[in-house]
């Protein structure tokens, strides 16, 4: 899986660049990062822009579900 990101460093390069109104919760497992949007509209912003270019990764932006896959 190669170098594993700093959860951190990942939300705050991501606060940094995503310029949201509010804030937002981060959790993570091996695999993902998941995001949760106080604000609606930061949300909808964050899913148009995808994906995500940032600390030398891709991040792919997608609504979660109970039937996530990769």
């Amino acid at each position: 899986m190669g170098r594993r990101l700093a959860y951190l460093v990942v939300k705050e390069a991501l606060f940094k660049q995503w310029k949201i109104k509010g804030s937002y919760d981060i959790a993570t497992d091996d695999e993902y990062f998941y995001f949760k949007f106080f604000e609606g509209d930061d949300k909808r912003m964050i899913l148009e822009k995808r994906p995500i270019f940032t600390v030398g990764r891709i991040f792919i932006v997608k609504p979660w579900s109970k039937s996530i896959d990769t």
